[in-house]
């Protein structure tokens, strides 16, 4: 374990119930819902076989579970892990039936393989060694199967400027460890380890910023529900743009890890 991978779990040891509490803000779930929708509103998750095997890596809460059983038409098996065990507690606590574990992403290894593997905001958390974990995450997805990454990305200097600016002043966050990537930084990770890119979406725009982390801008988490879905269903229109993915501060990717290594 490395000393940055200690120091996050410490970190998120420390501010789990802090962490909980902000996230289920009624405006934050709204977003979220309207984001997870439109990923599996894609044609590519229609035709999938039950039972499929599923695993949340880094799993926080487990809101994987809760993701895929709203999106989902077909039944799954769950697994889920983390590298804090006060999450996983919080996670236990609120799905007892769930099989979930405490393990670092690093050091992950199991026999068990999966049809997907959901992964949301947890790469910025090890980015010194995200290519071992997405080493580790590959050699547990099936040939064929689905890897979903959901990460804070920068795509213009600004974007960075202002997220920086964030992690060094608001205590959810830990500058010295976290760091977010550039779109190519992920993708040039993911094709080393046999993941193809299918489908994209950045939903990191003004909806984001207002509402997806109501502990990041607290003054800016205001808005009737109304206003906030329809802004939302408004916004969702420019998720797949270039526009998007130029100026939103979050990337949304399904990759498909080939049957046989690129050539």
């Amino acid at each position: 374990m490395t000393n940055s991978t200690e120091k996050q779990i410490e970190h998120f040891n420390r501010i789990a119930s802090e962490y909980y509490n902000a996230r289920q803000n009624p405006r934050s779930s709204l977003l979220y819902s309207k984001i997870w929708e439109t990923v599996f509103s894609n044609k590519l998750f229609k035709d999938l076989k039950a039972p499929l095997n599923v695993l949340d890596a880094m799993c926080g809460f487990a809101n994987g579970y809760d993701i895929l059983k709203c999106n989902l038409k077909t039944d799954f098996c769950y697994s889920g892990f983390d590298y804090s065990e006060e999450m996983v507690n919080y996670a236990s606590q609120r799905n007892p039936s769930l099989r979930l574990f405490v393990c670092d992403i690093l050091n992950y290894s199991e026999e068990e393989t999966y049809d997907i593997i959901l992964l949301i905001g947890g790469l910025h958390h090890v980015y010194a060694s995200a290519g071992q974990a997405v080493s580790n995450i590959s050699k547990a997805l099936k040939p064929g199967g689905f890897f979903i990454n959901f990460e804070p990305t920068n795509n213009n200097f600004l974007w960075k400027w202002i997220r920086n600016r964030i992690y060094k002043k608001n205590v959810i966050f830990d500058a010295e460890t976290e760091k977010a990537f550039t779109i190519n930084e992920l993708h040039t990770i993911t094709q080393k380890n046999n993941l193809k890119a299918i489908d994209e979406l950045y939903p990191g725009l003004l909806a984001y910023v207002l509402w997806y982390n109501p502990d990041a801008f607290p003054s800016l988490n205001i808005g009737s529900l109304s206003f906030v879905s329809t802004f939302c269903k408004l916004e969702s229109n420019l998720w797949r743009t270039f526009f998007a993915r130029y100026f939103s501060f979050a990337t949304l990717t399904v990759y498909k890890k080939l049957k046989s290594p690129p050539q």
